[in-house]
């Protein structure tokens, strides 16, 4: 009888080590914990809006800098394309106070999108994807129940050898706390 209860107790004992304990947890996928999320000033959002071309570039800049190096920080040297636009994306807020779209850029084949929400006297990111072909552009319409929708252009070489650009132009939609994809449309051979 002790030399089963011994043989139990070692059984049980090398089934510990084999467990893959993350599994009986839960678990987060596609997310990667480097420090606290970026915040950024509503002043600094409201200077996109700026009359004066120098502070605009400016709050833009920094504001590059800082999701590239939140995001990508191998990446964060690299020459990133920026475009933003201010939208009432999520909607609710009376008087609204419009969300930040940002796109960053590294063609040929790197792109983020992040959807910045203001909170009291600052901003911070609600959503991102990284799973985009470089972004050319933004832009907004407006849905009957007075939200927008945020349209994005994709614009990328079908081929590394190809002349010929495609590109995809995608809808976005703010449903259930998230940014959800409405509908997409591809195209072919744009100019250059």
């Amino acid at each position: 009888m002790k030399k089963v209860l011994a043989q139990l107790l070692l059984f049980l004992l090398l089934s510990l080590l084999f467990i893959d304990w993350g599994e009986l947890g839960q678990s987060i996928t596609g997310a990667k914990i480097s420090g606290p999320l970026p915040l950024f000033p509503a002043v600094q959002i409201r200077l996109l809006e700026s009359n004066d071309p120098k502070l605009k570039a400016e709050a833009l800049t920094a504001l590059k800098k800082t999701l590239v190096r939140y995001y990508f920080p191998a990446l964060a040297a690299e020459p990133w394309q920026a475009e933003y636009l201010l939208l009432d994306l999520c909607g609710g807020e009376n008087p609204p106070r419009p969300e930040a779209a940002v796109a960053l850029s590294l063609p040929p084949d790197k792109a983020l999108l992040v959807i910045l929400a203001p909170t009291n006297s600052s901003y911070h990111p609600v959503a991102w994807r990284n799973d985009l072909r470089p972004l050319l552009s933004l832009s907004k319409t407006s849905l009957p129940d007075g939200k927008e929708l945020l349209i994005s252009l994709e614009k990328y070489r079908s081929s590394p050898a190809s002349q010929a650009f495609s590109g995809v132009i995608k809808f976005w939609l703010w449903e259930e706390n998230g940014l959800t994809l409405l509908a997409e449309k591809k195209y072919a051979g744009l100019a250059d």
